[in-house]
């Protein structure tokens, strides 16, 4: 037996499991009260504080107070029981199924304005979701937009690494212990010969002077 005192709240999660559970519970003992689909009645104002005072010391393994209360909650939403309780005058039953008051103009009002709010609940959570899911695909086309924008760059810094990578280096070529000179590659091939960098040394040759014999001036004809 389940003898532990649970708050009457709806908060918390009831799979559906657990709700079809207590719900056969409340039919089997409650046979005249939890009619099957099609043939419910309007249930007794304030049935539902009664009916816990007397199953939370009973409850069978597996049913929880908040089941039976979901439960409930459940019964009451269903088609048959709005129908039921459309009509003014509609009799109420207690949980030993006996009569116990009426259908009212105020419950039928207050009817309206529960199903008035619930629409609008109802409304409200699509509106929130429906923000959260824009939320969440805005943040996701950002996360996909970073994404790209760093893959393109890794794309452009590989490429210019693969081109360094290609181009032909710097050759030096030593003079005589001297002077480098730079090389470079002609396009059909082969080396062009090196530029040096130091001055052409000058050679100056001495003019040879030949010992002729003196000769005798001659008077011009």
């Amino acid at each position: 037996m389940n003898t532990e005192r649970e708050p009457l709240t709806m908060k918390g999660k009831t799979s559906r499991e657990e709700r079809m559970q207590a719900m056969a519970f409340l039919r089997e003992r409650y046979p005249n009260t939890f009619l099957a689909p099609g043939e419910e009645k309007p249930l007794e104002i304030g049935i539902k504080g009664k009916l816990i005072d007397q199953v939370k010391d009973s409850l069978p393994e597996g049913v929880s107070v908040r089941a039976i209360y979901v439960a409930l909650h459940y019964y009451c939403c269903t088609k048959g029981y709005k129908k039921a309780r459309k009509s003014v005058g509609t009799p109420r039953i207690n949980l030993a199924g006996e009569v116990a008051g009426q259908v009212t103009e105020a419950d039928l009002e207050l009817g309206v304005q529960q199903d008035v709010k619930k629409k609008q609940e109802k409304a409200e959570r699509l509106v929130l979701e429906q923000a959260l899911e824009a939320k969440r695909r805005e943040k996701q086309e950002r996360l996909e937009q970073a994404a790209a924008k760093k893959a393109a760059k890794e794309v452009a810094e590989k490429a210019v690494a693969e081109k360094a990578t290609k181009k032909p280096g710097r050759l030096y070529h030593k003079t005589n212990g001297i002077s480098s000179a730079k090389t470079s590659f002609r396009p059909g091939g082969g080396v062009s010969s090196p530029r040096t960098t130091t001055k052409p040394t000058i050679v100056v040759r001495k003019k040879k002077t030949l010992n002729l014999p003196d000769m005798e001036k001659k008077p011009d004809l």
